[in-house]
């Protein structure tokens, strides 16, 4: 099924980039573009008395707490009252409140400040204080709302990137990554000279290209390295690693995009620069698996062999042996794609303990792609070396009964039946594996069965071409003893003359 695509995007990602220019046009929740709250003064009088009431609610709240010295000082266990040490305002009224745009912060402000002994204290600070621990206790939708209403009551610049990058985070652990990518954005266009907007630009291009949005990804990529070209030579070292790490993922984002021309492109500048060991690493293995997935294997045989050699137990290795395995193969050289096999199977000095899942994992891929392949088109041969260096990898019978089974085709494709009974008879009789807990699913007593039958399948053809052996010696035997008789008696065969 294919789908849509509308200015080159699929019609999901275009949806969700039109969520977030919607949010930096009209504003979310955080918006600082709506009306600054006011108390009602001016309205009719049922509003003006559903108001007041919900601003009387808020004052006897507060004021009743206040009273009774109600402060909650350690972690509560009703997960619907936030604590901090010294402040709290009820959940549901703030809910409320928030909701219906009738929060007084003014009032809230003087009765935190009261309870809390201060004098200057801002509503901004109060209602920050009150979102973060709303954040806290994963209340988000509660939480965005006082972060709207903190960003309209006019904190200063310091406090208002602090607010945005809070609930940015927020956003990313609440799983909303439009909402998180909108706030970021909204963060470059309002502040343009903080020093942070390099990184800022470069966690918006992985958003991005996280959400499949390639185009908007590279763009922003783009924006990291425009930023650090303005900055002056006393702050240029700080900016070369992320300046690096831009280009590098500008190239990362046109090969997942499979633009693989624009990709190498980006890669091969990258090897003119001073990269350390670990960025050389990258580069120089995503250069060689670009010409691994255009078929150009003669390139790619020799870049990997020469990676291989710089970079033998790196994390990329064992997915290079895999592809230097297929390259020899697919430039019919067998004997070369066995051997890369053979090497990787046996490789197990200085690797990193966290990596030997990954090794793990390219050891059994490589060995049962390759020795298939071989299978498959009669080289028998190279097919046993490969399965009998891949057994012992695991002796799960789930892994080492298929293995097994294969020799024994091998060996019986090449007439070697005595070899080809041994390998059934060990997964007819199981008893290898008498010491291992294993559960007998029906794949593995499947394979059994399959291995008793060619057992016994063997065995009838080998005495059957034993009797029938026998029996064409003993006629041979028997026209030898005729023919003798006869010389003996004089009869001999009529002369035919032309």
């Amino acid at each position: 099924m294919q789908h849509k695509h509308i200015y080159g995007y699929p019609i999901h990602i275009t949806v969700m980039l039109a969520w977030v220019i919607l949010c930096l046009c009209n504003g979310p929740a955080y918006s600082e573009n709506k009306p600054k709250i006011h108390p009602p003064n001016n309205e009719g009088s049922d509003h003006l008395e559903e108001k007041q009431a919900a601003v009387h609610h808020i004052d006897d709240y507060a004021t009743d707490r206040i009273e009774k010295d109600e402060h909650i000082t350690a972690v509560p266990t009703d997960p619907n009252q936030y604590a901090s040490a010294q402040q709290q305002i009820h959940p549901q009224v703030l809910r409320q409140a928030v909701k219906d745009s009738k929060f007084h912060h003014t009032k809230a402000a003087e009765l935190i400040d009261k309870k809390q002994g201060l004098e200057h204290s801002e509503p901004w600070q109060i209602v920050m204080r009150q979102a973060e621990l709303a954040a806290r206790s994963k209340d988000y939708d509660m939480a965005e709302g006082l972060y709207g209403h903190a960003f309209l009551l006019g904190p200063p610049e310091e406090a208002h990137k602090k607010g945005y990058l809070e609930l940015a985070k927020m956003y990313e652990e609440s799983d909303e990554l439009s909402k998180m990518a909108a706030v970021y954005e909204k963060f470059t266009l309002r502040f343009k000279n903080d020093p942070r907007l390099a990184q800022i630009y470069m966690r918006l291009g992985h958003l991005y290209r996280e959400m499949g949005a390639y185009k908007m990804a590279i763009s922003r990529f783009y924006n990291v390295l425009n930023v650090t070209l303005k900055i002056d030579a006393s702050g240029i070292d700080s900016y070369k690693e992320i300046s690096l790490q831009a280009q590098r993922d500008i190239a990362d984002t046109y090969f997942i995009m499979g633009n693989f021309e624009e990709a190498e492109k980006f890669y091969k500048r990258l090897l003119f620069l001073n990269l350390d060991s670990n960025d050389k690493m990258h580069v120089l293995y995503k250069t060689n698996y670009l010409n691994y997935l255009q078929k150009e294997y003669s390139a790619c045989a020799a870049g990997l062999e020469e990676f291989l050699k710089l970079y033998p137990h790196s994390r990329f290795a064992p997915e290079s042996h895999f592809m230097l395995a297929n390259a020899f193969n697919e430039l019919n050289q067998p004997r070369e794609a066995v051997r890369q096999v053979l090497k990787l199977l046996k490789k197990r000095a200085n690797i990193a303990p966290e990596d030997m899942e990954l090794w793990q994992y390219w050891r059994k891929k490589t060995a049962n792609r390759l020795a298939e392949q071989f299978y498959k088109h009669g080289d028998f041969l190279s097919a046993i070396k490969i399965y009998q260096a891949m057994a012992p990898l695991s002796r799960n019978p789930s892994w080492q009964w298929p293995v097994i089974y294969r020799i024994g085709l091998c060996f019986e494709r090449l007439y070697m039946y005595p070899k080809a009974q041994e390998a059934y008879s060990l997964i007819a009789s199981g008893k290898e594996w008498e010491d291992i807990n294993f559960t007998m699913s029906p794949t593995l007593t499947s394979l059994k069965d399959m291995a008793s039958w060619r057992l016994e399948h063997l065995e009838w053809s080998t005495s059957t071409k034993t009797r029938m052996k026998e029996i064409l010696e003993i006629a041979e035997q028997q026209a030898a003893v005729t023919r003798m008789l006869n010389e003996e008696s004089g009869d001999t065969a009529p002369t035919v003359h032309n």
